[in-house]
C-alpha cells in the first residue's frame, strides 16, 4: 500500500525509474539522496543571503520577516537527523543563538547602542525577543521625530506670521476711527489692513485728505 502511493504520488520520469523497486523503504532513501544533492545549490544560495543581508533602510519588521523566511526554508531543506531529546535541545539552541546574532549583526548602526544591551543580557534572549525590543525601540523613535517634525513646522509658522505681520488668518486687521481735516471736519471711518488704510465710509461731498506722519 504504502509502495503504490509512493509511486503514484511521483512525476512519470521518476516513477518509471523507481518502478520494479518492490521495497517502500529502498525508494524513499533513492529519493532522498537523490532531492539532497539537488538541495544543496539553494542551501548555499540561502546561507550566502543570510551572510549578507543588513537592514539598510528597510524597516525592523520587514527585515525581521526577509530573515526569517531564510531560516524557515534552510530548515526545511536541513532535516535533522535521529538523536536523543538532550542532543536535540542542544542542537535547538545553538540555532536559535545562530540565529540571533545573524539578526543582531544585520541591523541598521543606528541601533548599536540596544544591540549592546541585548548581547549583555544573560542569560541571552530568544530572537524573538531581541526583534520585539528592537521594534519597540524604531517605535519610540518614530514618536518622537514626528513630535519633533510638528515643533518645528510650528516654529516656521510663528516665524513666518511675524515677519508678515499677520495673524491666524494672513491678516491684521484693526479698526480705528480717525478724525481726518476736511472741509465739514466729519469723522471718516478708516480699516487699516496689513497697515494700509482702506475707507470704510466715505461720503460723496467730502474729500479725504491723507496726512503722511
Amino acid at each position: 500500500m504504502v509502495l503504490s502511493w509512493i509511486v503514484n504520488t511521483l512525476e512519470r520520469d521518476l516513477s518509471d525509474n523507481v518502478l520494479f523497486t518492490n521495497v517502500a523503504i529502498e525508494i524513499w532513501a533513492d529519493l532522498e539522496k537523490r532531492f539532497e544533492q539537488r538541495n544543496t545549490p539553494r542551501i548555499f544560495q540561502i546561507k550566502r543571503d543570510i551572510a549578507t543581508l543588513t537592514q539598510d533602510q528597510m524597516s525592523v519588521s520587514t527585515y525581521y520577516s526577509k530573515l526569517k523566511g531564510y531560516w524557515d526554508e534552510l530548515s526545511s531543506l536541513n532535516a535533522l537527523e535521529a538523536c536523543s531529546y538532550g542532543a536535540l535541545k542542544s542542537i535547538l539552541a545553538r540555532e536559535e543563538q545562530q540565529h540571533l546574532m545573524q539578526f543582531l549583526m544585520g541591523l541598521h548602526e543606528s541601533y548599536v547602542t540596544i544591540r549592546g544591551h541585548i548581547l549583555l543580557m544573560s542569560p541571552l534572549p530568544t530572537t524573538q525577543k531581541a526583534y520585539s525590543l528592537i521594534l519597540q525601540e524604531e517605535r519610540q523613535r518614530q514618536i518622537a521625530s514626528n513630535s519633533t517634525i510638528n515643533n518645528e513646522s510650528m516654529a516656521m509658522l510663528s516665524i513666518s506670521n511675524k515677519k508678515n505681520g499677520s495673524g491666524i488668518n494672513g491678516i491684521t486687521k484693526s479698526r480705528h476711527n480717525l478724525r481726518v481735516p476736511t472741509a465739514h471736519s466729519k469723522a471718516v471711518k478708516v480699516v487699516l489692513i496689513n497697515n494700509q488704510p482702506a475707507t470704510m465710509y466715505k461720503p460723496q461731498s467730502i474729500k479725504l485728505i491723507t496726512y503722511s506722519p
